[in-house]
């Protein structure tokens, strides 16, 4: 979780830098993401929902796609959280 609130705070004067990590591994994962990751992108979302824009199509769009993926309730929670976020 320190991870995460560290990579939300960087992204106050890094944003593009890290919100394209984010998405790389969101890319380069064939499986679901861990939860720290999705909790990373709610947190996100919810705090700089103007500079995700950009961000949001491809976001959604592998997200939806893992939807049938999850096997875990608390990495549905994650998800659905990124989700409502945006």
């Amino acid at each position: 979780m320190a991870t995460s609130n560290v990579l939300v705070a960087l992204a106050r004067s890094h944003f593009h830098f890290v919100m394209s990590e984010l998405q790389s591994h969101l890319k380069a994962v064939r499986n679901i993401p861990d939860e720290i990751m999705l909790l990373t992108l709610s947190k996100k979302a919810r705090s700089y929902a103007l500079q995700c824009i950009p961000f949001v199509g491809m976001a959604l769009l592998t997200l939806c796609t893992m939807l049938s993926w999850v096997r875990s309730g608390r990495i549905l929670h994650a998800l659905c959280s990124v989700l409502e976020q945006w």
